[in-house]
């Protein structure tokens, strides 16, 4: 469910967007080791602030940001790498260097985004000096530094190769800033709240402030257009008119109006790339039909009574037995593990036409609670904030003792055992819809998640805390919470089943292709859907080598995962990282004499007859 903000001039109900997690790790390379090896207490960590207001930390070393000013060019913001094993205050002549006419089109030079904060920062230090005199014309920092050579006054690209890897920061980076104290990257993009974001494919469009013009000129917008990791374009001159909002689809659409009719000769390769290949589609997107709505088009629904709305995919369309025109629809959360209609695809609700709108929101994915903070569940999937360890995980358990939440978390990108994380160090990525605590405690007790002291067990119908007896945990108290009667969570058991409804568009054909890496023993799964899996090799290939009439019972216990069917490389991934001891407990069973999986072992073969699996269980 997503909670309306304020009334704006809109074409659909205002929404907050979602925030992204800032960079993804890649471990295994040299960037990943060189990250690993990073952390907040290095030596060489002192800069001064006055001469380099904003140091961004790298695996290849430090990005050092400031203003400079001179009589020929004006301002320039300056962006230059020391690498190496230095600190950002060292006097080791940069690796590379950029001057731009503005932060936001140092953005798209470097192919990262410069937190908001450090805008700030970067605008309110004193610049560096350019004195003018051409050609060996010098620039003097605010302080007592020494000055450097300027060369060409005017803006000046990275090299091609100054966009690799190891030159961005990722979440666990270190950031700088002068007169406040050391953050990371990941925290300081967590605090940024887009005012609106659309996210299309592998692309997304962020609406990402704000400046309210004088009275009756409209609004002045940043934005940043982001293509999987990389920023492409981002900018502070789009206009909207008198009455439009910074959070409707108008705002998306200028967004994108503005960055597709830039002039030719002012693009970057890079840029020139991204809408040769993206352009005509986001421009198309970005425009929804209207009513009356065909099957496939995404729409917001809301509420009768409250002042939510939920989202989800048209269907088709009927006439209900009072002649008024309905949408048939499937909603975003039915596809959530414990929804009732998860394993039910052409279930669907009938929604009077007035109630549904074209929209350019991202799937409802129930991490958001129009009554107060949400509570993830068994099965709910989020993304670290600036933990170096892993990205992306799954929820196991819950705890509420002395503060706020705290999650306990298995890791999908690092074969790691269980970790332990408060709710502030997470960011939502799904969440989950089951009925009720006995639903959830049955889901649980298939994949023998015993209970623990100082769990909360949160449902749509009702909520649950357990503590210690003499005969272990159990169940003390129960709450009936109000999203109990929400249509789209807990849909009426007596609705029909809809008859031959069209799928939901967009739907994959064929069979997704899987990556595989082997790093350090560690096999590395990238799944188009699924995302980064990370397990042990010796545990991989054992699961590899069990028959999957065998294996795909033991996923089925696990009523949280994404439901199949998998190629059964997949399955054995997924059956490793979720189910650890299960697969050596058919691994270390009698041999089975049956047909080998039609994929194959891998050229390793199997584990050795005494080899002990790791340890992933967690506590």
């Amino acid at each position: 469910m997503i909670a309306m903000p304020a009334p704006g001039a809109a074409d659909e109900p205002d929404e907050p967007s979602r925030q992204q997690p800032q960079g993804t790790a890649r471990p295994g390379g040299p960037a990943g080791a060189a990250r690993a090896a990073m952390g907040p207490h290095e030596a060489g960590m002192w800069v001064d602030g006055a001469s380099f207001p904003v140091c961004v930390q790298v695996p290849a070393g430090w990005w050092r940001l400031y203003r400079q000013t001179g009589p020929e060019s004006g301002d320039l913001y300056v962006a230059e790498l020391v690498a190496g094993a230095v600190g950002p205050g060292s006097a080791r002549q940069p690796t590379f260097r950029t001057r731009q006419p503005s932060v936001w089109r140092l953005e798209e030079e470097l192919g990262w985004s410069v937190p908001l904060s450090c805008h700030v920062a970067i605008e309110e230090a004193p610049p560096w000096v350019a004195d003018g005199v051409q050609p060996l014309s010098l620039v003097h920092p605010p302080g007592d530094g020494m000055p450097t050579f300027l060369g060409s006054p005017g803006p000046v690209s990275l090299e091609p190769h100054a966009h690799e890897e190891r030159f961005w920061p990722w979440r666990a980076s270190i950031v700088l800033r002068a007169h406040q104290p050391p953050a990371t990257y990941g925290r300081l993009g967590q605090a940024e709240d887009p005012r609106r974001s659309w996210p299309h494919g592998s692309t997304r469009v962020e609406v990402v402030a704000n400046r309210t013009l004088a009275e009756g000129a409209g609004h002045e917008i940043a934005y940043r257009i982001r293509d999987r990791d990389q920023v492409v374009f981002t900018g502070s001159d789009v206009r909207l008119h008198n009455g439009e909002s910074p959070t409707s689809p108008v705002a998306i659409r200028a967004v994108v109006a503005a960055v597709t009719s830039r002039p030719e000769r002012s693009l970057s390769t890079r840029q020139r790339r991204f809408l040769d290949a993206e352009g005509a589609g986001l421009t198309a997107a970005a425009c929804p039909p209207g009513d009356p709505y065909p099957a496939g088009t995404r729409i917001a629904v809301d509420h009768p009574e409250r002042d939510w709305y939920t989202t989800g995919t048209v269907r088709g369309s009927a006439v209900s037995s009072t002649g008024v025109r309905v949408y048939r629809w499937r909603p975003d959360v039915a596809d959530l593990p414990g929804h009732p209609w998860r394993a039910d695809p052409d279930r669907v609700l009938e929604t009077p036409w007035y109630r549904a709108s074209a929209t350019l929101e991202g799937a409802d994915r129930n991490t958001e609670s129009p009554y107060g903070q949400l509570v993830l569940a068994t099965g709910a999937r989020v993304a670290t904030v600036d933990d170096p360890r892993f990205t992306v995980g799954t929820v196991l358990r819950t705890f509420v003792a002395d503060g706020p939440p705290r999650y306990e978390i298995r890791p999908h990108d690092a074969a790691l055992a269980p970790v332990t994380l408060n709710a502030t160090d997470v960011t939502p990525l799904a969440g989950t819809a089951w009925a009720s605590v006995d639903d959830l405690l049955l889901a649980r007790a298939l994949a023998g998640l015993e209970l623990r002291p100082d769990e909360l067990l949160f449902t749509v119908g009702d909520c649950a805390l357990v503590v210690d007896g003499p005969h272990g945990p159990h169940v003390h108290a129960r709450y009936t919470l109000p999203s109990a009667d929400d249509s789209t969570l807990a849909p009426d058991p007596r609705l029909p089943r809809a008859v031959a409804a069209p799928p939901a568009d967009g739907s994959a054909a064929g069979s997704p292709v899987v990556q595989l890496r082997l790093v350090d023993g560690v096999r590395h799964v990238r799944h188009p859907t699924l995302g980064h899996l990370a397990v042990p090799e010796q545990l991989f290939i054992a699961a590899l080598l069990v028959r999957p009439d065998r294996l795909l019972p033991v996923l089925d216990r696990y009523r949280w995962l994404p439901a199949g069917p998998w190629p059964h490389l997949v399955t054995a991934a997924l059956a490793a990282l979720h189910a650890p001891a299960d697969v050596a407990a058919l691994a270390t069973a009698r041999p089975d004499h049956g047909q080998p999986p039609t994929t194959g072992p891998p050229a390793t073969g199997p584990p050795p007859p005494n080899a002990e699996p790791p340890n992933l269980e967690g506590p």
